[in-house]
């Protein structure tokens, strides 16, 4: 069901795509940022009463100098002229923000408090905050020849984790900045995960290395020395991983792939009308996804076990099939795919979704245009079911209008009977 852009509005527009939004200021929960990737950054109050945005602060993230960067060893690449080095991943933690470039440049800032001053608090559309966040250059971690594909925080060893283009993945210690792990693969990670499966007097994480053609590294960071272990499957095959309820979802461009808890086997595969994907997330229990045509659904996955019936005439079906030299796979994604129930979707922007932000009924939605559109989820349901009981109706209009018509004919049909006993009656 495409339903109209009702609940939907644009909050404001960065000068390029926006790759994420931070909720960095703890003490007041409508206190945003929003980066793009040019390093543009907007500080930004949101009003959920009043759904809108109040821009604090608009300014470029300054990139070290290449005078700097040479100093340190990073090699510069020339740009054309009006080009600049996107940031291509970025995460967050504590006081910090860690950005990595499309160069294989990678610069840590300290964010820290900065009071305004007191003509700033004497602007029209006061935003009660008396400060506002401030960037001071960190870290600059070299090593990479080639765009930034990952990053991770490793909170518990204070480690950050990165990995490019280049094929290599490198390790920092973020207390001194110092390379301390290198690893050259012959393929791309594209996805860094840990875990902490530490014992007492058992310290212990793993990390998960992912790639897009079916590899899978498990990287032991307390063993001595530190062991990596590779392993290869046959369908692993995704670009983007969620771990949702302690299920992993991984999506290649036209399914979604369920897969188990260890990543060694596929689970239920997952397509949606021979659409391209191009995002999907969870919120509360929907899912969200984002198709190449920039429509936005909402997705129920119930992939529940089924009684005995259905799974003996699953197995029936199968054993037809292989009778028929036929791989009995097919049979299960079509199965899986009359499972999916497409709720509704509606139409976000002009550009392709990057991400989504929660905040209760609200969600972000950030797109590659630079655009910020804030989409009110209840309001988005109440056109939902406004739409539902219009279908409803007009269904329940068009069956008694039916009705009618079948009982016309039927009296019709018992006049003419009518007529035509009389008319025998007189001829006799």
């Amino acid at each position: 069901m495409l339903l109209p852009n009702k609940g939907v509005n644009l909050l404001f527009k960065h000068s390029s795509s926006i790759i994420n939004i931070f909720h960095l200021d703890f003490d007041s929960p409508k206190h945003f940022l929003s980066l793009s990737d040019n390093s543009e950054i907007i500080e930004f109050l949101f009003l959920p009463e009043e759904e809108k945005a109040i821009e604090i602060e608009k300014f470029h993230l300054k990139r070290p100098d290449n005078e700097l960067l040479e100093k340190n060893g990073h090699k510069i690449i020339n740009l054309k002229y009006g080009q600049y080095h996107k940031i291509t991943q970025v995460i967050q933690f504590d006081s910090f923000i860690t950005l990595g470039y499309d160069d294989g440049l990678i610069l840590v800032y300290q964010i820290t408090k900065k009071e305004f001053d007191n003509e700033e608090q004497n602007k029209p559309h006061n935003h009660e905050l008396k400060y506002f966040n401030s960037f001071c250059l960190y870290y600059i971690l070299l090593g990479h020849l080639e765009e930034i594909v990952s990053l991770c925080y490793i909170p518990q060893i204070k480690m950050l984790v990165s990995s490019s283009l280049d094929n290599t993945l490198k390790m920092f210690d973020f207390e001194t900045g110092n390379l301390t792990h290198f690893f050259k693969f012959d393929f791309i990670i594209n996805r860094i995960m840990y875990q902490n499966t530490s014992k007492k007097g058992d310290p212990k994480i793993i990390l998960t290395l992912l790639s897009q053609s079916p590899v899978k590294v498990m990287v032991n960071l307390f063993s001595n020395p530190i062991t990596c272990n590779t392993h290869h499957f046959d369908h692993i095959d995704i670009f983007q991983l969620e771990k949702i309820n302690d299920k992993f979802y991984g999506m290649t461009s036209k399914n979604i792939k369920i897969l188990d808890k260890n990543l060694e086997q596929e689970g239920a595969l997952i397509s949606l009308n021979n659409s391209n994907f191009l995002y999907f997330s969870k919120y509360k229990n929907d899912f969200l996804i984002v198709d190449e045509d920039n429509m936005i659904r909402m997705v129920k996955f119930n992939l529940k076990p089924k009684d005995k019936v259905k799974e003996e005439k699953k197995n029936d079906k199968n054993k037809k099939k292989n009778t028929k030299n036929e791989e009995p796979q097919e049979e299960e994604e079509k199965i899986f795919e009359n499972v999916i129930q497409t709720e509704y979707k509606f139409k976000v922007g002009e550009d392709n979704i990057n991400g989504f932000y929660y905040i209760d009924n609200f969600i972000l939605a950030f797109s590659r245009d630079g655009c910020l559109y804030l989409i009110n989820f209840q309001k988005i349901q109440e056109s939902y079911e406004n739409e539902r009981m219009k279908i409803e109706d007009e269904e329940s209009r068009k069956m008694m209008e039916n009705a009618a018509l079948n009982k016309k004919s039927k009296k019709g049909k018992k006049d003419k009977k009518g007529k035509g006993k009389k008319e025998k009656k007189k001829k006799k």
